[in-house]
């Protein structure tokens, strides 16, 4: 079902809504495009922007899924693994939702970056980071940044062989994004969830941490 905002700033726009019955990611692409078009950059749009930001479970800086977002999406895929076991969730057109991995990105390096060339540089990072891990994925897979330099990405029907192929991917990937970025790599930590070891998903959280933190400390980059 799709959401609606709650208003526009003016009769003309709310004219449009009713006209057009627009969707809320409808409206929040049409607020960038206005403020792209026009240089409209006020107190007032800004905080339109980000009011659909925040409904829509999106990162400002990256236009990632956020942390909030993301938690829910695994708590319910880990919720239908649970309580469905071999069963899984049945979709018209789809498998059972038997399986999903996890995998869990953080940089090295970041942090001297922003004390070296400033934030405008690692926010400039962040976004090839974001690009780069979005061009690694399938539509499905849910992409989330959880906040300075920690992204997580949850791949639904997803074994842990084919995760291994993904992380092995966005390893390369971000390799080569990564050249000019003043010493910046990646660890990374993949976690598998079926029903034999499925777990509320902060356990599931940690256990990707641990993982991604191993192969830091391993120099596995």
């Amino acid at each position: 079902e799709s959401h609606k905002f709650e208003r526009f700033t003016n009769p003309k726009e709310e004219e449009d809504e009713e006209k057009y019955g627009l969707t809320l990611e409808e409206k929040y692409a049409y607020s960038l495009e206005r403020g792209a078009y026009r240089g409209e950059h006020s107190a007032e749009q800004d905080k339109i922007i980000a009011h659909q930001e925040e409904q829509l479970g999106i990162d400002h800086l990256t236009g990632l899924k956020n942390r909030k977002f993301f938690e829910k999406e695994l708590s319910r895929v880990t919720d239908v693994i649970h309580i469905r076991g071999e069963a899984g969730e049945q979709r018209a057109g789809s498998e059972p939702l038997k399986e999903a991995s996890l995998i869990f990105i953080d940089l090295d390096n970041f942090k001297q970056v922003n004390d070296a060339h400033g934030h405008a540089e690692g926010d400039k990072v962040l976004k090839t980071v974001a690009t780069t891990l979005e061009h690694s994925v399938r539509q499905a897979d849910i992409v989330a940044r959880f906040g300075g330099d920690e992204f997580y990405i949850l791949l639904p029907r997803a074994s842990e062989v084919d995760a291994v192929v993904v992380a092995n991917k966005i390893k390369n990937g971000l390799k080569t994004a990564l050249l000019d970025s003043h010493g910046v790599t990646a660890s990374i930590g993949v976690r598998f969830i079926d029903a034999s070891n499925v777990a509320d998903a902060q356990t599931l959280i940690k256990h990707a941490d641990a993982a991604a933190y191993t192969a830091k400390n391993n120099g596995k980059k």
